[in-house]
């Protein structure tokens, strides 16, 4: 159950050939962190990353 817990917390971050608003509500609806679009730069995944791993920081140190 606490690794469950864990893994819960982890930030998910989609990445899709096209940037379908709909899917994007949808992802986003039920709990990804970030969404990015294809094509896409290593400047853009290593920010999102860093979002990610800043968020999930704050929410382990609450």
């Amino acid at each position: 159950m606490k690794q469950e817990s864990a893994l819960a917390s982890l930030p998910v971050i989609v990445v899709t050939s096209e940037a379908n608003s709909d899917l994007v509500i949808e992802v986003m609806r039920l709990g990804a962190f970030d969404h990015l679009s294809l094509p896409l730069s290593l400047d853009e995944l290593s920010q999102a990353i860093e979002r990610g791993v800043f968020a999930r920081s704050c929410v382990l140190s609450n």
